[in-house]
């Protein structure tokens, strides 16, 4: 990504990013070409310390607060908040596992990584089993009667069925969550990896991986609507 320098409104030094590194304030924004690991001081790779991350985004916010801009007068009030915005965008986008890396393998392929709207391979056999439980729930919620009492519901919460389907949907949850465990350590994997391999198939991996993440993401999703409408 080609970095855009403009000048600082305050000191005039030629700058990038959105604060001047010679005199720290906000810098006017040209263009719409914003590198989020470039604004947080981050190498562009898979793996992002969070510790890191959020100081670093505590540190710029406090930049942006009026105080710390309320004397420099070319800097405007729209200004300030459209650099807070890119920040608060920047943040989010890196600190959210899946969309890192889209922003990543978009960054580093020059396109515009689109979400999968086909089921990953690899997540096939959890998808049918979540497609069976769902029309399980969705047949036993059809044939329940609504219950006339608060005293009624009570009893209904001990019925064998319902509770055989939320046990389900709860090893179903778990199952999930520890799918999730097993791509973020598969991307510290990659991220070790990002510097002496080559990067094609190692951001072939990044998309997929980012696929299977927004799956699972829905996965967890659906589950919990249909367990509130068993408890409902």
């Amino acid at each position: 990504m080609k970095e855009i320098k403009v000048k600082c409104l305050s000191c005039g030094s030629l700058e990038g990013g959105d604060f001047c590194g010679s005199c720290h304030t906000v810098l006017p924004i040209e263009g719409n070409d914003v590198d989020f690991f470039e604004m947080f001081g981050l190498a562009p790779r898979p793996y992002v310390d969070p510790d890191q991350l959020k100081r670093t985004f505590l540190m710029l916010s406090q930049k942006l607060h009026p105080d710390h801009n309320v004397d420099e007068k070319d800097v405007t009030r729209e200004q300030v908040m459209a650099v807070s915005a890119q920040l608060n965008r920047g943040y989010n986008a890196l600190t959210n596992l899946k969309e890192r890396l889209r922003y990543l393998v978009g960054r580093e392929t020059d396109t515009e990584p689109m979400e999968a709207k086909q089921v990953p391979t690899e997540m096939m056999e959890l998808f049918f089993e979540v497609h069976d439980l769902m029309q399980e729930a969705d047949a036993y919620l059809k044939a329940r009667k609504p219950a006339a009492s608060r005293l009624q519901a009570a009893l209904e919460m001990t019925d064998a069925g319902k509770q055989a389907l939320l046990a389900r949907i709860e090893q179903l949850r778990r199952r999930g969550a520890h799918r999730i465990q097993a791509v973020e350590d598969e991307v510290r994997e990659l991220d070790r990896r990002w510097d002496v391999e080559s990067r094609e198939p190692i951001l072939a991996r990044l998309s997929a991986l980012a696929d299977v993440l927004a799956y699972l993401w829905r996965l967890k999703t659906s589950l919990d609507q249909k367990e509130l409408a068993l408890r409902t």
